[in-house]
């Protein structure tokens, strides 16, 4: 492919998911914001970033398929790449994310609740919810809270970006630790795996292998 081509390829796919973060947006546009007083301005990605080439998850216009866990993983892998993150740890923190969200769901499932709890709310402690099964009411309200409504919530493209927003302010030392994840080779993935397992994730089942595992499959699977 040419270097026109793929640049046209890269800078439609970051588009794509900045439109699809509009969009769902919208339909919460009477929402109130967090009490912090954040501007929903905050929300939208400023500011030159570096691009990468849009992979299986991708549409012809470089927008995001959900159909598959394979497609969903693609999506996220895709944006924290765009976000200026390596490979190995973008898998780390897709494969944790994957296998967080699996088990009674299909994995990277953005409307999963946790399996055997029938609390639903977003406003206590019971359930997990969502790609990082979100279960403290804090980070349940300030999803909520960030996505505008209920709907925008439960979609995958507005999860994505608040991993990102958790990971860049309340959980920036886990974003540090990652990115001083070196090299691109199996043990690179295992380390930032277990980087994000510990420090993000933080789950009352560890689940070590299954994490290290689905994140050396998003690996090979997005070789770029």
């Amino acid at each position: 492919m040419s270097r026109v081509g793929l640049a046209s390829r890269r800078a439609a796919f970051v588009l794509s998911l900045t439109a699809a973060l509009v969009s769902v947006l919208a339909l919460g546009a009477g929402v109130g914001l967090a009490s912090s007083g954040q501007s929903r301005a905050t929300i939208s990605h400023s500011g030159p970033i570096p691009l990468v080439e849009c992979g299986p998850g991708c549409l012809g216009g470089g927008g995001c398929s959900t159909a598959t866990r394979v497609d969903r993983e693609a999506c996220g892998y895709n944006f924290f790449r765009s976000e200026g993150l390596t490979r190995a740890q973008a898998a780390g923190l897709v494969g944790n994310l994957s296998v967080e969200s699996a088990g009674v769901c299909s994995g990277m499932d953005p409307s999963c609740w946790e399996g055997g709890c029938s609390d639903h709310s977003f406003y206590d402690s019971v359930c997990g919810f969502g790609i990082a099964q979100w279960t403290y009411y804090t980070r349940k309200e300030g999803l909520l809270n960030f996505a505008g409504s209920v709907s925008a919530a439960e979609q995958l493209v507005p999860q994505i970006w608040y991993v990102w927003q958790e990971l860049t302010t309340t959980y920036s030392s886990a974003l540090n630790h990652l990115k001083a994840v070196s090299g691109n080779t199996q043990s690179s993935v295992n380390q930032a795996s277990d980087v994000v397992m510990y420090d993000y994730e933080n789950p009352g089942v560890l689940n070590q292998s299954a994490r290290r595992s689905r994140s050396w499959t998003v690996f090979q699977n997005n070789p770029y």
